[in-house]
């Protein structure tokens, strides 16, 4: 141009600035959305496995931006799940190396276990984030889900009290659920509790993911929980629609680096 500048008409988007065609990108997301290994995505589209990695790396963070604005309201369920610390394609220092399946060397929540603080709505709008390890404070649950519930929301979750802060702040009528014997057709946490199953399955499907990655791979799964479909058929379509929207510029060199948990 006679300006000296350079213009892409994908700037800002997945593909932008990236050696793969269209094609291969729409092939990659859909074998990475049905959760085949990385291995699988780069001989599905010729590419070694350090290209596939940046490819997945660039797919997720796309996906968190896509999902980071959704707000849940009315009729709210919030509770949290656990997994172990991961460091997968780390040297770990301070304690014996874990294989895939070991469990934990400390009883109970301990900062070997990481939090994660999952709230849904009835209209199938999905929150999930990690923001620190063991039993959250109130200041935990702020910033997981703070800025994601609606105010006047009727906001239901067991006894513990590092919800009263948000639930003041929010003006929400908090409806405590200790056990199933509180639940009814319309109070329960049925909802909420069932997204931990089917989030532990997808962790458990990739073999367990890498805890500074972690929050990248719960905003692909709020994506497929809005979706509608199961992990294993997924709403591609519906999903790159939420992709089309988003408009990010992200740098391979920083996707190791930039916006990852670190706790």
């Amino acid at each position: 141009m006679a300006c000296g500048k350079k213009f892409t008409y994908d700037a800002g988007k997945i593909t932008a600035y990236s050696h793969q065609s269209e094609d291969k990108w729409a092939v990659f997301i859909e074998d990475t959305l049905s959760l085949k290994t990385l291995d699988q995505c780069a001989e599905h589209i010729s590419v070694c496995h350090t290209t596939a990695f940046f490819m997945r790396q660039k797919l997720l963070a796309f996906l968190e931006k896509a999902v980071q604005d959704d707000m849940l309201s009315d009729l709210i369920e919030a509770d949290e799940t656990y997994v172990l610390k991961a460091q997968k394609g780390i040297h770990v220092t301070g304690r014996k190396p874990r294989k895939h399946g070991e469990t934990a060397t400390k009883r109970g929540l301990s900062s070997e276990q990481m939090c994660i603080c999952v709230a849904a709505d009835r209209d199938n709008n999905v929150v999930t984030r990690c923001v620190n390890r063991a039993k959250p404070s109130a200041e935990n649950i702020e910033d997981a889900i703070g800025d994601r519930i609606a105010e006047n929301s009727v906001f239901q979750c067991d006894g513990a009290t590092a919800y009263n802060k948000l639930v003041e702040e929010k003006h929400c009528v908090k409806v405590v659920l200790n056990s199933h014997t509180d639940y009814n057709k319309v109070y329960h946490l049925n909802t909420v509790n069932s997204l931990h199953s089917r989030l532990k399955e997808m962790l458990e499907h990739f073999n367990g993911v890498s805890t500074k990655y972690l929050n990248r791979y719960l905003a692909m799964f709020v994506a497929l929980e809005q979706a509608g479909q199961s992990l294993f058929h997924p709403a591609v379509d519906t999903v790159r629609t939420m992709l089309s929207k988003v408009n990010a510029t992200l740098p391979i060199r920083s996707l190791r680096s930039e916006g990852l948990l670190a706790i």
